[in-house]
């Protein structure tokens, strides 16, 4: 998957939740379940663009709009990091309580999903 892809599926699902109306957390929630999956890097490296540093910072310049950008960075645990021109007045305290809270919920989702499919299957 191409980084400009990854970017656009980033920003066309952060523009469909405010769309329908979902706060900046469930925003965060659906963006992190939507990419919290290992794809290859333009260099044929996996990475996770969801567990990646900046996520949240880029989901919530997605959902306005702003500028942001998933870079390459040599420093970075995986190579990559996400760049998002937030406003001074953005706190990323917030920011972080919202990504942990996506992050448990899309945990909790997952862990269901396998339990139904565990009960499906021993019902066949």
């Amino acid at each position: 998957m191409s980084v400009p892809l990854t970017q656009e599926i980033l920003q066309a699902t952060a523009a469909m939740a405010r769309a329908d109306g979902l706060s900046p957390a469930q925003t965060l929630a659906l963006l992190f379940r939507a990419l919290d999956h290992w794809l290859p890097a333009p260099d044929a490296t996996p990475f996770n663009p969801a567990r990646t540093q900046g996520f949240a910072a880029a989901c919530y310049a997605a959902q306005h709009g702003w500028p942001l950008a998933l870079r390459r960075d040599r420093h970075a645990p995986n190579g990559w990091r996400w760049q998002a021109e937030l406003p001074a007045s953005c706190a990323p305290a917030q920011l972080g309580h919202w990504l942990l809270a996506a992050q448990l919920e899309v945990g909790q989702q997952r862990a269901r999903t396998a339990q139904l499919a565990r009960a499906d299957s021993a019902q066949i």
